[in-house]
């Protein structure tokens, strides 16, 4: 399988609290090079808090819909071709992954795209202007 490699994801459960409210979603998040990209989201669900007191959500918020919120992602990716790989301790799918072809996913970017990130970098300040008319004449060179 020289020409094909496996792209892996996970999902997890995202929790946000407020002063008066709390937040969840589920997310799918793809390993790159880079780090991490969210490739999936779930919709939110919010449960306020009563007053000044901070009181547990209730049960539904992180039972029932949390496993909707779940199946929103996995729907999602499913239908990507994505397939299941580990679960966690209840049964719920934590983790796939994807065939992909390397030559879809590794393709060399071409002299424009090489001369935006170049530029890019110039104008952070990275590379000096002498740097950057050097290796743009090297990129250049390598297409013509």
């Amino acid at each position: 399988m020289d020409d094909h490699e496996f792209e892996i994801c996970q999902i997890r459960r995202v929790i946000k609290t407020g002063a008066f409210n709390m937040t969840v979603s589920f997310v799918a998040e793809k390993t790159t090079l880079t780090g991490n990209e969210v490739i999936a989201r779930s919709k939110k669900a919010v449960s306020r808090f009563n007053g000044f007191v901070w009181q547990p959500p209730p049960r539904n918020l992180l039972g029932e819909m949390a496993a909707e919120l779940h199946q929103q992602v996995l729907s999602q990716l499913l239908a990507e071709r994505w397939e299941p790989t580990a679960t966690d301790k209840d049964g719920k799918i934590t983790a796939l992954k994807r065939l992909v072809e390397i030559g879809t996913k590794r393709s060399k970017p071409g002299p424009t795209e090489l001369l935006k990130q170049l530029a890019s970098l110039r104008d952070a300040g990275v590379l000096t202007k002498e740097e950057y008319d050097e290796k743009k004449k090297e990129i250049l060179g390598d297409y013509s």
